[in-house]
């Protein structure tokens, strides 16, 4: 062991590694829906901390450190927390490498290797996580459980699934250890548990000042999750399924053709890496998503050389086989070489976040000003109306505040609004008819040609049901322009309520309903009779697609998507309004029909409630053109 002798060089190597690889950022704001959101997480932190409550955890409060904006000092923060998470990763290859008995300029090369080709805060965290519970595995030292749990609630306030893939890993770890020393260890159980609870509201205590958004957070989390699992199945397009299918079997083999219990336990930990940190990736199966797997696989692999004293020369082929059977099978591949092969030119970012950062900064806001006067510029005369009083915007582009340099924004208690389960519906309901929202909303489009278009081809009046018919009760449209409604809060709210039509039917899944002749707006509930195989299906790979389309007098079809979870409420059946401009855009619909891509998950008939929407003074069915139409 004469080699590590001088662990202190060795250290400062790392260091100096974690500095001069610094990644490139794009600390500009550009138009775009996960760009509202980044800059909603830095704004919020910079200038109103005791509001971060009002963060919903896809997403966390600390989040701006995978992609900070030019706010205060948070580009420097960034950039140190970069460096130090790349320090800990070559922190524990360069210590696992000692134990192992390897040469420590291999975990120099891997380190390297890692920090010039990629960064990705979920890759990085995960593998150190399993790193250093594979450290606690040999030394015990209660050093590793507190790194083990700084990541894991950290992870958790970046992102949800980073915190949950943490619990997921220690829960394995000790598990599997318990399993080879026959008793289950509840002294290393306490000390997990507690050091985990403890950083956990620790971090939580100084972002919220309180517990009860620490402990409200865990709710936002679990209803999240179950909401994400419905809607990225939207990603459900053409794949081989055969490749994929070699990927994971060439991946699982690799457990079970090594016997060496210390690289067994690594790789458990890894299949379940793979699995939870990355199900997006698997899921989502689009250009913008699938790197996530491929760069994981990449640091697993590197880490793996580690072991190479201990494991099957078939490790490595089956490794390669599972990457490249996975790269095969996507259908879109052109962000391959953006992602893999990314060389950092880390000092000039050095220069530009940490030495030059006020000049860099200036330069940063002065590119976002321009990026955003394209996208986000309101109209004079909506700025004369909301330059009095308080005012958020609808649904999800939080971009205008910064575009028009608003300093009367007030951000509601759940900002995503992107198809959301009916649990922050009905939350964000509640609070646009509260004393505490705002004066102004100002409502953009879902696009240029349609304005009740929703994300992921759905229909937005059938996403944010509650919320919408909240702003149709407490405000009234005062201005339009472009694609903008600019609404007022109403001096007396108006009453929209929904009220049963005739009975409950059951109908056949893909059969056309005609629609019964009602002078109100109609719509529906609808109720699946799911099997066993949909929640399995829906767990352990992808959800399927479920869709809604309408047809007219004319046999004119509009085809959307809808998500069970919010249909089981109110889905709108007829009118369908489209334009907030064009009065022939008041679509009258005769037929609908429920279809979804897999015929196996439910016994083919569904429940179907029909109900009417009233609007208080006016019952006709013309009565949300009116509205959008004063």
């Amino acid at each position: 062991m004469n080699s590590f002798k001088n662990k202190g060089l060795n250290y400062l190597i790392l260091f100096a590694i974690s500095v001069l690889t610094l990644s490139y950022q794009d600390h500009t704001i550009s138009s775009g829906l996960d760009s509202a959101y980044y800059w909603a997480f830095s704004y919020l932190l910079n200038f109103h901390p005791g509001q971060l409550d009002k963060i919903t955890f896809t997403y966390g409060p600390l989040a701006f450190l995978n992609y900070p904006v030019c706010y205060g000092s948070l580009i420097i923060i960034g950039s140190f927390f970069q460096i130090l998470v790349k320090f800990t990763l070559g922190s524990g290859l360069f210590k696992l490498s000692q134990l192992l008995g390897v040469d420590k300029k291999i975990a120099f090369v891997l380190f390297t290797l890692c920090c010039f080709t990629m960064y990705n805060g979920e890759a990085y965290f995960n593998i150190i996580l399993i790193l250093f519970l594979m450290l606690y595995y040999f030394d015990t030292k209660f050093l590793y459980l507190i790194v083990i749990s700084s990541f894991t609630a950290i992870g958790y306030y970046c992102k949800c699934s980073i915190g949950l893939s943490g619990v997921l890993f220690q829960g394995a770890f000790l598990i599997y250890s318990g399993l080879l020393a026959k008793k289950i260890d509840f002294k290393l159980f306490l000390k997990l548990f507690f050091t985990n609870l403890f950083i956990w509201l620790g971090i939580g205590l100084i972002l919220f000042r309180g517990f009860t958004p620490i402990i409200q957070s865990l709710a936002t989390y679990y209803q999240n999750i179950i909401i994400y699992n419905e809607t990225s199945a939207y990603y459900n397009t053409a794949d081989n399924i055969f490749l994929l299918l070699i990927c994971c079997l060439s991946f699982i083999s690799v457990f079970f053709i090594n016997k060496d219990e210390r690289f067994k336990l690594f790789w458990l930990m890894a299949m379940l890496l793979l699995y939870t940190g990355y199900t997006h990736s698997l899921i989502r199966m689009d250009n913008s998503h699938y790197h996530g797997f491929l760069l994981i696989l990449v640091l697993i692999i590197c880490v793996t050389v580690l072991f190479y004293k201990n494991i099957s020369k078939y490790t490595f082929p089956l490794l390669i086989l599972s990457f490249f059977c996975y790269y095969g099978n996507l259908s879109n591949k052109r962000d391959y070489s953006d992602f893999i092969i990314s060389i950092p030119n880390g000092p000039t970012n050095v220069s530009n976040y940490l030495i030059n950062h006020s000049k860099y900064k200036a330069k940063c806001i002065s590119q976002s000003n321009t990026n955003l006067s394209y996208t986000n510029k309101l109209d004079a005369g909506i700025l004369t109306e909301i330059k009095n009083g308080t005012v958020d915007f609808f649904p999800w582009d939080l971009l205008y505040v910064e575009a028009n340099k608003l300093r009367n924004w007030k951000p509601r208690p759940y900002l995503q609004s992107l198809k959301m389960s009916p649990y922050f519906d009905k939350k964000t309901a509640v609070y646009f008819a509260s004393k505490e929202a705002p004066d102004h909303i100002v409502w953009h489009g879902g696009s240029q040609n349609d304005f009740l278009y929703g994300i992921d081809n759905s229909y937005f009046l059938n996403d944010e049901f509650y919320s919408v018919v909240s702003l149709f009760e407490n405000y009234n449209v005062i201005k339009q322009s472009g694609n903008i409604l600019l609404l007022s809060k109403r001096d007396k709210a108006i009453k929209v309520q929904t009220e049963d039509f005739g009975k409950e039917t059951e109908v056949n899944s893909g059969e056309w309903i005609r629609l019964p002749q009602v002078n109100s707006i109609l719509g529906c509930a609808v109720k699946y009779d799911f099997n066993l195989l949909r929640g399995l299906k829906k767990l352990a790979y992808r959800d399927d697609e479920f869709f809604i389309e309408y047809r007219m007098a004319t046999d004119l079809k509009i085809k959307d998507r809808i998500w069970p979870v919010m249909v089981k409420d109110f889905v709108w059946l007829n009118p369908i309004v489209r334009s907030i401009h064009d009065s022939l855009e008041y679509k009258d619909i005769t037929e609908v029909r429920f279809t979804n891509t897999n015929k196996t998950i439910h016994s083919g008939k569904l429940k179907i409630q029909f109900k009417t929407l009233k609007f208080e003074g006016d019952e006709s069915k013309r009565a949300l053109y009116k509205w959008l139409n004063p």
